[in-house]
Order: structure tokens, then C-alpha cells, then sequence
């Protein structure tokens, strides 16, 4: 069989359609699936916030602002459920050079988090991994960040995680 025949046989009638549909498929497949990734993002979001505490109150504001007021660093309280896989994070003010995290027990004593960077803007705590933090106990939870001035801004607020 020529070459010239076995082309014409290839792109004629319905083999020419089987030809156009594998073409389109081939350029569609690729773009498909990358937007399928994406299409996650919300669910994974919405399953994880289920088991993420976040506050980020003070994260709007600077330790450069004038009108910036340190007890507005915390909350007063931070109630959290003890569920298997919960993560605490809290965010601090923007723009400190230093950033200083301490859960306290109810005589003062600082607890000792291995597994919580205790020096970032954030704390961010997965539970967990955190034996120290007892479920049904009060403690108190302080920041002090310092900004490029050299002034130390502290606040402080209550931890406390509930059994469910």
C-alpha cells in the first residue's frame, strides 16, 4: 500500500473523527488535570479549619503604629477543644524584631514547649505534640515583642483547653 493511500485511508470518514477527537484530548487532558489540583484548595481549607484555631487579631496592626496599644496583642481568653489533630496558632503584631512566647502555669512557672518556636510572630502550637498543655487546666499566655526602637510591648491572655 502507498503512502499516499494509507493517508487518505487515515484522515477519511469516521477515522478522521477518531484522528480530531484524539488530538483534542491530548491538548485538553494536560490543562484539565492541573486545574483539578486547584479545585481542593477550598475543600482541604474547609476540612483543616475544623482542626485550626487561628487568631490573628493582632496581626493587623504594627509595633509601629502611633496608636498602637499592647493589650490588644491577646485575647483575654483562648478556648480551644482538645479534638485529636487540633493546631493553636496565634499571630502577633507586625513588624517586631523580637518576639518572646510563654505559656505559664497558675504558679507562675514557665512550661517547656520542644516542639513550639517560642521566638517568631507566630505561635503555633500542634496539640498533640505539646504533653505540657494539659486538657481542663488554666494558663496564662504572654507575648512581649520588641520593635526597632528598642520598646518592649507585653499583653497577656488565658489558655485553655476544654475536653470534648
Amino acid at each position: 500500500m502507498s503512502l499516499k493511500r494509507c493517508l487518505r485511508r487515515m484522515f477519511s470518514g469516521a477515522s478522521r473523527v477518531a484522528w480530531v477527537l484524539a488530538a483534542l484530548a491530548v491538548m485538553v487532558l494536560p490543562v484539565s488535570c492541573s486545574q483539578s489540583s486547584d479545585s481542593y484548595n477550598p475543600l482541604i481549607k474547609e476540612y483543616n479549619k475544623n482542626f485550626t484555631v487561628v487568631a490573628d487579631d493582632a496581626a493587623q496592626f504594627s509595633v509601629n503604629d502611633a496608636g498602637f496599644n499592647e493589650v490588644d496583642m491577646l485575647r483575654d481568653l483562648y478556648n480551644v477543644s482538645n479534638r485529636a489533630a487540633t493546631t493553636l496558632t496565634i499571630i502577633g503584631p507586625r513588624d517586631g524584631i523580637a518576639y518572646t512566647w510563654q505559656v505559664l502555669k497558675s504558679d507562675g512557672t514557665a512550661l517547656v514547649l520542644n516542639n513550639v518556636n517560642l521566638s517568631s510572630q507566630t505561635f503555633s502550637a500542634y496539640l498533640p505534640e505539646v504533653p505540657a498543655i494539659e486538657v481542663g487546666v488554666y494558663y496564662t499566655l504572654t507575648l512581649a515583642v520588641r520593635n526597632s526602637a528598642g520598646r518592649v510591648f507585653s499583653d497577656s491572655g488565658r489558655l485553655y483547653i476544654e475536653n470534648e
